[in-house]
């Protein structure tokens, strides 16, 4: 184990060293001095919020001027149709009723649009009397169509098209084919007239593709020869001879590259999880960074929510389809414009890693900080998440082989950190207690604490206080999940919020019908035995993350647990069971809360638990950072009534945040559960004050790093099975979990 574990931390302290450089270079600073450099690009963004909802209409085509909408269901008569609906350069929106262009007797749907000379046409798939066609219409002042003639000549009466380029007076159409009851993807080549000059179908499905500079087709497809070891390829097609050419590239350079907007010149660009923009060829496979999305004035959260409708080196453009509650139901536009010159440069250059994507609370801070600090930038690093990276042991066993690339992972944080390249904030890496260490992160208990500094009284300030430890907190959260078991008030004689072990299990007899919610509920076994541990991680382990079992917390937990189901059904008839209340909104739309329900904690030996405190989003500052001040300023920033009401997840810690959010939260429950239940539902406002309590109970935090409940649940295997004692195996984890602490450190 310790041979296998310097063997990771010596390669890892190279790749640091060599990411480090890497991070520098991409940011024109030295280890010392990390700033905006000069010839660091700008992109301005414009963020519009169309009058087009979401749930009416659908976008389908665009270029630098214009976005095509397809309407398919109305907002007055609820009916569906097939409108167009049209965004000129101008923001102006138009509608095209494509009804009043037929007969009555016709039946059509909008299949696709293309742009040609600087127009804008529209293909629909139009059936009368039994007989199909794929008709082209150009769309002219943004009112009215006039038919231009169909794509007529395949051989196949059933097919309908998909896409369209338009080059040198040639149409160039994907098409789906009709055949054996399912449909295979064909190509076709057009001329001017819109006569069929040469027409070929692919052995396999279509991922996308375009044009090369030979004006021949070039596509990504997924061959499926082999079942076991699916790929994708790219290929040139001669149309005339009926073959495709498949090129040499490696099958990983195509990897999800359909999910990315195909312009017409051989390119795909993709919006990457490391918020950049990189655009490959399809058909020689290369791909460079054409940006990077942190050097913008969008909201990051924004634009990680949104997906590329268009794009070029110059403009890039996004449409938001995440919908949360207190954002519009209206399609937002998000365009991205290449400016002369960088406004920041010469700011030093805050690093802020995350530990998966980046959250709305997060980004908003680093918006509001970027655009309003004389002297600091904040810099969204990805090398830290588990979304990008990569470099770590590699196992077969799924399960392990995660586990390994959180371990490699906080390996090569903490290395970087102790040397001084690492980042200067952390953001929800709570989930990694090896982490709360002076080694690694300040302790923000004392600043916090200093009333000239910070006001602890604008916020619900036991979520902080359920993550102290020993009287410090390395990381602090910054909203308000709390989580428990949902039951009768009177399941707890007194005034406590939480359970003794025989109180619960009382409880499940006499009230549950013997069904414990936190074995059918929550998932079994293995997920209540790891919640047990990680809201008892201030009982279980010391200030060095060495694990504690002979307090008897431990055992009771193990007891608990021993003869669950491992993966018992779900017993959806069950009313008491453990939920998590994250966001208010989603809570009361659920109608979640109950005059004769109260939330408790976990069963613990005297009751003394209230509920969990999730700390999803969290936040610390790097000890080895050079620039306290300013990362503490982020903190505040992050913690802000402005930026907490952003907050489009989780409730905000902030309380006047919280009640600006539960005031619009009575207005979205109620319309929701209209639409849902089909029925009038008047929230009582006193029910915030009661979800508020349920606040202010929770002072347990969920915490432990995931290997070493992996570690447990392995050794406890002959426990469960009754083939050994607890004191048996209780040695042999204590070993291992306390020399995986002694490795990290």
């Amino acid at each position: 184990m310790k041979y296998k574990a310097v063997k990771i931390l010596t390669v890892l302290l190279v790749l640091s060293l060599v990411l480090s450089v890497v991070s520098c270079a991409r940011s024109g600073s030295s280890k010392d001095k990390r700033i905006v450099a000069e010839d660091t690009p700008w992109y301005e963004c414009q963020k519009k919020k169309l009058d087009i909802s979401i749930e009416n209409a659908i976008p389908v085509f665009a270029d630098k001027n214009c976005i095509v909408f397809s309407k398919f269901r109305d907002e007055t008569t609820g009916d569906y149709c097939d409108n167009l609906v049209l965004l000129d350069s101008n923001d102006k929106v138009h509608d095209i009723d494509v009804a009043e262009f037929f007969d009555g007797d016709e039946q059509f749907s909008i299949k696709s649009c293309f742009s040609k000379d600087g127009d804008c046409y529209a293909v629909i798939y139009l059936t009368e009397k039994g007989v199909s066609h794929n008709s082209v219409y150009k769309i002219k002042d943004y009112f009215a169509l006039e038919y231009i003639g169909d794509f007529d000549s395949l051989r196949e009466e059933s097919y309908y098209v998909d896409r369209v380029i338009a080059s040198n007076d040639r149409y160039y159409a994907h098409f789906y084919v009709l055949m054996n009851n399912s449909y295979k993807d064909a190509f076709g080549v057009f001329d001017s007239g819109l006569n069929l000059i040469s027409e070929m179908r692919t052995d396999n499905p279509v991922m996308t593709w375009s044009l090369n500079n030979n004006s021949q087709i070039v596509t990504v497809e997924y061959d499926q020869s082999n079942i076991a070891d699916p790929a994708q390829y790219s290929a040139v097609l001669d149309l005339e001879k009926g073959l495709e050419k498949r090129t040499d590239v490696a099958s990983e350079n195509f990897d999800d590259i359909n999910l990315g907007y195909a312009s017409d010149d051989a390119f795909c660009y993709k919006s990457n999880t490391d918020f950049t923009i990189s655009k490959t060829n399809i058909e020689t496979g290369e791909k460079t960074v054409v940006a990077d999305l942190n050097y913008s004035s969008g909201n990051l959260f924004d634009l990680q929510c949104s997906s590329l409708v268009y794009c070029d080196e110059e403009t890039f453009v996004f449409k938001k389809d995440s919908i949360y509650p207190s954002e519009s139901m209206n399609w937002t536009l998000f365009t991205l414009t290449k400016q002369k010159s960088n406004p920041h440069i010469g700011k030093q250059l805050l690093y802020v890693a995350p530990n998966f994507n980046l959250g709305s609370l997060a980004a908003a801070a680093i918006n509001r900080l970027n655009m309003t600090s004389q002297d600091t930038y904040a810099y969204v690093t990805m090398d830290y998440s588990r979304l990008t990276f990569n470099d770590y042991e590699k196992s077969d066993d799924s399960d392990v082989n995660s586990y390994n690339k959180d371990i490699a992972l906080i390996s090569k944080l903490g290395n970087d950190i102790s040397n001084g390249t690492g980042p200067d904030i952390l953001l929800d890496f709570a989930r990694y207690s090896s982490l709360n260490n002076s080694d690694y992160l300040y302790d923000l208990m004392s600043v916090i604490n200093d009333k000239s500094k910070f006001n602890r009284s604008d916020y619900f300030d036991n979520i902080f206080d359920a993550y102290e430890k020993s009287g410090k907190l390395f990381q602090l959260p910054v909203s308000a999940c709390i989580g428990g078991i949902y039951a009768s008030d009177t399941a707890v004689s007194d005034s406590r919020t939480g359970f003794t072990y025989p109180e619960y299990e009382d409880y499940v007899l006499s009230e549950c019908e013997g069904f414990d919610p936190l074995e059918y509920n929550l998932g079994g076994r293995d997920r209540c035995f790891s919640l047990m541990v990680r809201s008892r991680y201030d009982d279980l382990f010391d200030s060095e993350n060495h694990l504690i079992t002979n307090n008897g917390v431990f055992s009771n937990i193990c007891s608990y647990v021993r003869d669950m189901n491992e993966n018992p059904d779900f017993d959806e008839a069950n009313a008491e069971r453990f939920v998590e209340f994250n966001r208010i909104h989603f809570d009361l739309s659920r109608r979640l809360l109950n005059e004769n329900k109260q939330l408790y904690g976990l069963p613990s030996e005297d009751g003394s638990n209230g509920p969990i405190v999730f700390a999803y989003e969290s936040i610390g500052i790097c000890s080895k950072t050079s620039q306290f001040d300013q990362a503490f300023e982020f903190v505040k920033c992050i913690l802000s009534y402005e930026v907490q009401i952003q907050n489009v997840v989780y409730n905000p810690v902030n309380r006047e945040a919280f009640s600006y959010y539960a005031e619009d939260a009575i207005s979205y429950a109620e319309a929701k559960i209209k639409k849902i239940y089909g029925q009038s539902y008047e929230v009582d406002p006193a029910i915030i004050d009661e979800y508020i309590e349920y606040i202010c109970s929770a002072n347990t935090c969920y915490m432990c790093d995931d290997y070493v409940i992996l570690i447990m649940n392995e050794e406890l295997q002959p426990y469960y099975e009754h083939q050994k004692e607890l004191d048996d195996v209780m040695p042999i984890i204590e070993n291992r979990v306390n020399n995986m602490a002694d490795e990290q450190h």
